[in-house]
């Protein structure tokens, strides 16, 4: 079974179709992050913080648990962006030779010497390797693990037309619950994660809004969107769920992808870290074919 399917739900797309969009999708993990809510439990460098990419669970760092799950999708090409995390760089340099050959993708690590925010560093990423960067980026937060249909995801980005697309669950119990606000048409209407008075809207009447929801890290952004961006790195730090989503709500061109109840769990905070901890071979089970939908 792929990766977020359920097995009660066939999957509509062909095989061939199917691998096309995953070959035509280049998979940026954000991974540059201070990890400041870890710093209760785990040790940290003042300058840097917390690598969250390097956080084990049973002994393997959760960068290389997702990064192998992605090229196990089939994803062709997977960047990291690590900010100024150097640590996660040596990781992949210390690879075998063997494994690095055998390889179903390219997976390249991305590193700045200053900490521009998780917007910055997207945004210096795609201008820095735009040549080697497919049309399509599928952005995923590190430390979240999350089941959902790519082939769907993708299918839908792309008949939509959309400048991004951000998969959001309806689950209780999530950080920032119910922040995006959906309307009938599918476009995310509002965010209460919009901070900066820029692209601050006024909250839609309840009558346009079709359901409420909460971000599962994973976003598919079209990469002219992205390039078209207007931002300097003089402008300072920038946020992705602040500033750049903030923009295409305000412009509506940004939809939702309903992930229902489907398994997510942000383990970026001491006590979801504890429970991926706990529940291992649950949490990274659809690497091998478990049905996570209920769980």
């Amino acid at each position: 079974m792929k990766f977020g399917e359920r097995k009660s739900i066939e999957n509509p797309i062909s095989p061939e179709k199917e691998k096309g969009l995953l070959k035509e999708t280049t998979v940026y993990i954000n991974a540059g992050g201070r990890g400041t809510r870890l710093e209760s439990i785990l040790e940290h460098d003042p300058e840097t913080g917390i690598a969250k990419a390097l956080i084990e669970i049973k002994g393997v760092p959760i960068i290389k648990l997702l990064s192998d799950n992605l090229v196990h999708q089939g994803f062709g090409s997977v960047l990291i962006g690590a900010g100024d995390h150097k640590k996660i760089a040596d990781l992949y340099k210390n690879k075998e030779d063997e494994e690095k050959e055998s390889s179903k993708a390219n997976v390249d690590v991305v590193n700045f010497n200053d900490e521009l925010g998780t917007g910055g560093d997207l945004l210096r990423t795609i201008r820095r390797e735009n040549n080697n960067i497919k049309e399509n980026i599928l952005v995923q937060n590190v430390d979240t693990a999350v089941v959902f249909n790519a082939e769907k995801l993708l299918e839908q980005h792309k008949k939509t037309g959309a400048s991004a697309t951000i998969v959001l669950t309806r689950r209780q119990g999530v950080p920032n619950k119910d922040a995006f606000l959906i309307g009938h048409d599918n476009k995310i209407l509002f965010s209460k994660e919009t901070k900066d008075p820029k692209y601050i809207i006024k909250e839609p009447d309840q009558e346009m809004i079709k359901y409420k929801a909460s971000s599962t890290g994973v976003i598919i952004f079209d990469k002219k969107a992205l390039l078209d961006f207007d931002w300097s790195e003089t402008d300072g730090p920038i946020s992705i769920y602040n500033q750049i989503l903030g923009k295409l709500i305000k412009d509506g061109k940004i939809y939702a992808y309903d992930n229902g109840e489907n398994f997510f769990m942000d383990i970026g905070t001491p006590e979801n870290y504890m429970k991926a901890v706990q529940k291992h071979p649950i949490l990274f089970g659809y690497m091998y074919g478990s049905d996570l939908s209920k769980k």
